[in-house]
């Protein structure tokens, strides 16, 4: 498989929508079935906001968190059991599909943390964050 992704602008403000695109590809020379689970991982390149550091499970193909399964683990529900449901991908050979978001559609969380990623989303204020992706 394949994978290429990108930001539309590398530096994202609370104003302007933070859109990620990307391509995934068949590399494998025949039909290839596969589950992903997707996550977005965002941080800050300045020395004072080394500690920022967020993710963030995406359903690449529905602009939305990542689908979840919850479980309650005690008889009053206070203690939930979360575990993810994959985005299920079918290939024919040599097949690509893209895929778009936006970063405020998904659910963000601090890197470090033991909870997942719920209904507070990441924030931007003031200053402005730049996207850094790997390779």
């Amino acid at each position: 498989m394949g994978c290429t992704i990108g930001v539309q602008d590398l530096k994202w403000t609370p104003a302007i929508p933070a859109i990620v695109s990307g391509k995934i590809e068949n590399l494998s020379g025949g039909s290839l079935e596969v589950q992903l689970q997707p996550i977005l991982y965002l941080s800050c390149k300045t020395p004072s906001a080394e500690r920022d550091k967020y993710w963030a499970p995406v359903d690449l193909f529905g602009d939305r968190p990542l689908l979840t399964d919850e479980r309650p683990l005690d008889q009053k529900g206070e203690v939930v059991a979360i575990k993810p449901i994959p985005v299920k991908l079918t290939f024919k050979k040599a097949e690509a599909v893209e895929f778009s978001f936006r970063c405020r559609h998904i659910l963000w969380d601090r890197e470090i943390s033991s909870n997942w990623p719920s209904g507070e989303q990441l924030v931007l204020e003031r200053k402005a964050v730049r996207a850094s992706l790997p390779g």
